[in-house]
C-alpha cells in the first residue's frame, strides 16, 4: 500500500475486509537489503522528465509496522 491518496485510505477497510474474507492473510513485509533500481528504471525516469531525489524518504513518510 504504497500510495498516500485519501481514497485508497478511505477504501483499505472495505479491501482489506474482502481479501480476508477471500482466505487471504495480509502481512508486512520488509526487505532483507536496500534494492538497487535496474537501469531500465533509470531509463524510464529520464524518458518521463520526472524530479528524482538522491535519498530515501524519512520518518516523515516511511513507517515502520511491527507485530
Amino acid at each position: 500500500m504504497h500510495d498516500f491518496h485519501k481514497h485508497t485510505a478511505e477504501a483499505l477497510p472495505e479491501l482489506l475486509k474482502r481479501l480476508k474474507a477471500g482466505g487471504y492473510k495480509v502481512v508486512a513485509m520488509k526487505a532483507k537489503a536496500r534494492c538497487r533500481p535496474s537501469a531500465y528504471d533509470d531509463e524510464v525516469l529520464k524518458d518521463a522528465k520526472l524530479p528524482t531525489v538522491s535519498s530515501p524518504p524519512g520518518s516523515s513518510v516511511v513507517q515502520t509496522i511491527s507485530e
